[in-house]
């Protein structure tokens, strides 16, 4: 039986709220609503508008409406401090990394949020860091570490079919979706559709691998980059560039450790923008 303990482990702040849930709670029972179905109903009506759901929880959707009317920001100004959110290994994350999850947590548009064990400073939002957001969809809220992207997929369909549908849709994603470095689909198992042969995917990869594997022709958007960046010739230089650079950094004083360090995020940010730009075939500004 859902208890008041259980909604505030869902994040469900102490008060009116939770005795109207309660309420509604024993009336969907009484209808032989199980418990997974009424806690599913409880958080629909978190986020619905009153006329839309069930008249059992109508009070407690307009109890709702009134905690987000209490709590609304400005659409463009930011909360005075960050809502909470999750930290798993809160002493392995650097303080920059931290305060780059706060600066997200102001947004007016964010209403959850975690940081993992390997989280570290990205660009809009920290690498190994979640956005949970509220009638706003951020793309830039990625750490963009290797090759990280972001796609949206619109489907003609009700968003009610998450809730009732929720375990399901949640076993389809973990069945396709591949985790780790180098990870990719068994023989057979990868899915046909012509979304994944957009040849835009190409731009950002493992490149090597995305040779090996792709086999590019003259005809792909990226063969030259791809066979630059695959030669084994432009490894080699790279590996001398990165062993020189390690031996100026151990005789670098702090202060120019703290120059290098400037350089060296300025120019992933610069090869960052040229991949996003060859990404979406931009043209480069001169």
């Amino acid at each position: 039986m859902i208890t008041g303990t259980d909604l505030i482990e869902h994040g469900w702040p102490q008060g009116k709220a939770i005795g109207l849930a309660l309420k509604a709670a024993t009336q969907l029972r009484d209808r032989g609503m199980d418990e997974d179905e009424i806690l599913r109903q409880l958080e629909k009506a978190r986020i619905t508008p009153a006329p839309e759901v069930d008249e059992t929880l109508v009070p407690l959707a307009r109890e709702w409406e009134s905690i987000r009317a209490a709590e609304a920001v400005p659409a463009d100004e930011l909360r005075d401090e960050a809502i909470p959110y999750e930290v798993w290994g809160s002493g392995l994350i650097e303080q920059n990394t931290t305060a780059q999850m706060e600066g997200a947590m102001r947004l007016p548009v964010s209403v959850g949020g975690a940081l993992m064990p390997d989280a570290h400073l990205g660009y809009g939002l920290p690498v190994g860091g979640v956005l949970a957001t509220e009638g706003a969809v951020t793309p830039w809220a990625v750490g963009v570490d290797i090759a990280c992207r972001m796609r949206l997929s619109v489907f003609e369909v009700s968003a009610d079919l998450l809730d009732g549908r929720r375990d399901d849709l949640a076993d389809v994603l973990l069945r396709n979706t591949n985790f780790g470095a180098g990870s990719k689909y068994k023989e057979g198992r990868r899915p046909e559709h012509e979304v994944l042969d957009d040849p835009a995917w190409g731009a950002t990869s493992f490149v090597k691998g995305l040779k090996d594997e792709v086999k590019p022709d003259d005809s792909h958007l990226f063969k030259q980059w791809i066979d630059f960046y695959a030669d084994p010739a432009v490894a080699d230089i790279n590996h001398r560039y990165a062993d020189l650079i390690d031996c100026l950094a151990e005789r670098a004083g702090k202060d120019e450790l703290l120059r290098m360090e400037d350089h060296f995020m300025t120019s992933c940010q610069v090869e960052h923008m040229f991949w996003s730009m060859a990404y979406s075939l931009e043209d480069w500004p001169v």
